[in-house]
């Protein structure tokens, strides 16, 4: 396997970085490449962390494309059919949390408003 055409590839070594765009994973990890556009750092995503950060060093491989060293990772085969089919599903599930989120922080911000509106009735209407 060639590590400059594999689609995917595992970490030999934890990489944990405090810099935005690096991404952070654990030795034994997989890593979808995502792209290759410099020599040593390549974007990638691994645990559902996708970003414009996060690399892999050539040897090493996750919610956002990220780089990370191509030093810390080692190809690994093309996928099969079906972990194809359940790498989208997973990514399904992730989208659709996605959404059940934006809902949940739709309805506290709307309990907010009415709690916000109730308190200032009460003190409009309390005599002085």
């Amino acid at each position: 396997m060639d590590i400059n055409t594999a689609t995917r590839v595992r970490a030999l070594y934890t990489f944990s970085s405090n810099e935005v765009g690096e991404l952070n994973f654990e030795r034994g990890d997989m890593i979808k490449v995502l792209d290759r556009g410099f020599q040593e750092w390549w974007r990638g995503a691994c645990n559902g962390k996708i970003g414009v950060s996060g690399c892999i060093p050539n040897r090493v491989f996750f919610a956002y494309r990220q780089i990370f060293p191509v030093t810390y990772v080692e190809p690994l085969p093309e996928p099969t059919t079906a972990e194809l089919q359940r790498e989208a599903q997973e990514e399904a599930q992730v989208f659709a949390s996605l959404g059940m989120s934006r809902s949940i922080i739709s309805g506290l911000a709307l309990i907010d408003r009415l709690g916000r509106s109730a308190i200032a009735d009460a003190q409009r209407d309390r005599p002085s």
